[in-house]
Parts: C-alpha cells; sequence; structure tokens
C-alpha cells in the first residue's frame, strides 16, 4: 500500500509538472466505462500541440494520461462534470482550459 501511495505521489507530481510547462492551451479527454460486474471506472487525458521555441510552426499534438481512477455512482453529465473539475483544480489548469 506504501508503494501504490508512493507511486500516485511521484505520478501526481510528475503530471503537475509536465503541466505547468505547457506554453498552449489544453483540451481534456474524459473516458469512462464499467465491468459486467458494474464497476465504474474514469480517465482523464490531455492533449495540446506543442511546438519548439527554435521551430514555432512545427506543431505536434501531445497526449498524456492524467488520471485513472475508480468512480462511483453512475457516469451522468454532473458525475463527469464534478470529476473534471477536481482534475482541473488538483493539477491547476484552471487557466490552461478552454
Amino acid at each position: 500500500m506504501r508503494l501504490t501511495r508512493n507511486l500516485s505521489l511521484l505520478y501526481l507530481v510528475f503530471s503537475t509538472n509536465l503541466i505547468t510547462n505547457i506554453s498552449s492551451h489544453i483540451s481534456i479527454i474524459m473516458d469512462g466505462w464499467s465491468t459486467k460486474g458494474h464497476c465504474l471506472f474514469s480517465s482523464f487525458s490531455i492533449q495540446y500541440i506543442h511546438s519548439p521555441p527554435e521551430d514555432p510552426h512545427a506543431w505536434c499534438l501531445k497526449s498524456h494520461l492524467i488520471e485513472f481512477k475508480h468512480s462511483v455512482g453512475q457516469h451522468t453529465g454532473n458525475m463527469i462534470g464534478e470529476e473534471m473539475v477536481v482534475v482541473i483544480k488538483k493539477y491547476g489548469m484552471e487557466k490552461k482550459v478552454y
């Protein structure tokens, strides 16, 4: 359990640093699904355009999974919206998401 907690914290720090260094706007992608046993899962990914400073016209679409978790309840619009707000705040993306 301690290893899992440490890895989760390390991934949070890595993802937060990655997002902090993104200079473009960010899009968030949510995916939700359930198992045959009705266990719900949600994942959140980000996508953005990266262009190196030495060649700002060389665009490259980047994508990263930032959150994967077990969910409780149903995948309703309200639940998805609430989870998305939590993810946006957790990774400090309030000024980068449009």
